[in-house]
Order: structure tokens, then C-alpha cells, then sequence
């Protein structure tokens, strides 16, 4: 199940709704005047970096935050990457 965004031609209402990825692009129903004209609204994905990317990194300290610190996280890194 996906997060949908659409937006009544009748009423301009813009709501949310929980819908799989085939259904994506049919009507969706109103919540307030209840008539099938909801039609799905572009929104951009969301991008969660982790760390946060704020500019203060180079690409090594980057590397160096993230590298595992103990034997058992080095054997988990080389086996999974």
C-alpha cells in the first residue's frame, strides 16, 4: 500500500489516501462531497539521507563516520557491504 495525494475537481478538496499501486491513478471518492472525482496530485518522494548531508563532510570523513568501529561490525560489513 502506497500514500496517494488527490485533490476534488469538484469541491478542490486535497486529501490522502492509502491505496495500492494499481489503483493509483483510478477516481478516488470524495470525503467531502462523496462524488468519484479525486484525481491523483504529483508529490515528490521524500529523500531521508542518513547521516544528514549538511555540506560538512568530505567524502573520507563521511566514509570514516560510517565505517564499523568493532571486529564483529567489520565481519557484518564485509558480508553484507
Amino acid at each position: 500500500m502506497f500514500t496517494y495525494r488527490y485533490q476534488c475537481a469538484e469541491c478542490a478538496l486535497e486529501w490522502e489516501l492509502r491505496r495500492a499501486h494499481t489503483e493509483r491513478d483510478a477516481p478516488a471518492v470524495c470525503p467531502t462531497c462523496r462524488k468519484p472525482t479525486g484525481k491523483r496530485v504529483f508529490t515528490p518522494t521524500r529523500n531521508l539521507f542518513y547521516p544528514p548531508f549538511t555540506g560538512q563532510y568530505t567524502a573520507g570523513e563521511l566514509a570514516r563516520a560510517i565505517a564499523p568501529d568493532t571486529p564483529e561490525e567489520r565481519e557484518v560489513w564485509d558480508k553484507y557491504g
